[in-house]
């Protein structure tokens, strides 16, 4: 004797099933998704710090001639020498500039030491334009008398901070390339 078919009721067939398999498709969907933005965020941040290597390294280059330039200069000052240098370049952080906002996370120890290490080039910077102008006031004649003798102490000092500076940030930036990811 055979078993009578079941019948399995309306609703299990028309509404549980199909909603089974659409949740079991949306939960797959969702967290391979997931997966995905990881492995995605895994490269953008892995390819962005292989970049600011590349970059650190030429900016380490560019801080060492930098401070080469303003050791020199502040000799012939000590010297008695009336020189004035005139830093006009800037540090390329082109690369940092546009690359760090396509990071969806940023809380990564090495990231967050690129960032701080980026902001200290910035105040760097306005160390550099500051140098600049008192520079330029010097070397126009503008300035005379009392006023000249001030801008030139004022010369002196920041080109004294420059290249303390500079002093503190080689070896920093030495030390964050060695652990950026190489090639």
């Amino acid at each position: 004797m055979t078993a009578p078919p079941v019948q399995v009721p309306w609703w299990i067939e028309h509404i549980l099933s199909p909603g089974l398999f659409i949740l079991l498709g949306a939960s797959l969907g969702f967290a391979l998704g997931r997966l995905k933005d990881s492995l995605d965020d895994r490269s953008t941040r892995k390819m962005f710090l292989k970049a600011v290597r590349v970059e650190l390294s030429t900016m380490r280059t560019h801080l060492e001639g930098t401070l080469k330039d303003a050791t020199e200069t502040q000799g012939k000052l000590d010297k008695g020498a009336h020189e004035a240098l005139q830093l006009a370049t800037v540090f390329q952080t082109g690369v940092f500039s546009s690359q760090i906002g396509k990071l969806k996370r940023v809380f990564d120890p090495l990231v967050i030491d690129v960032i701080h290490f980026y902001d200290k080039v910035a105040n760097l910077e306005r160390i550099k334009s500051r140098l600049t102008t008192v520079a330029f006031e010097l070397g126009s004649g503008a300035v005379g008398g009392e006023r000249a003798g001030a801008v030139a102490l004022q010369y002196r000092g920041t080109l004294v901070e420059l290249i303390r500076r500079i002093n503190l940030l080689l070896p920093e930036v030495s030390a964050l390339i060695d652990r950026l990811p190489e090639r």
